[in-house]
């Protein structure tokens, strides 16, 4: 079974792949809008609000998952 440390690495890492194709769809959209398919923009960028909104929770499971065993937070 992995270790807490390697899963911690794995997340933290996941979690940078999500920031960089939040940019990379960001750029898509603003390229599309320069092209002039302000439509597709827009479709685009609601498909990144996703993204956005899941990020947070996601930075906070892995900071969680970084404390050490008995010490995480209670909701």
């Amino acid at each position: 079974m992995p270790d807490r440390d390697n899963i911690h690495a794995a997340l933290l890492r996941i979690s940078q792949n999500q920031a960089a194709i939040g940019c990379a769809i960001a750029e898509l959209a603003n390229w599309a809008e320069s092209c002039g398919h302000p439509e597709i923009a827009e479709r685009v960028r609601s498909r990144l609000d996703t993204l956005l909104t899941n990020a947070d929770s996601i930075s906070q499971s892995i900071s969680d998952l970084a404390r050490p065993a008995g010490k995480l937070k209670t909701k």
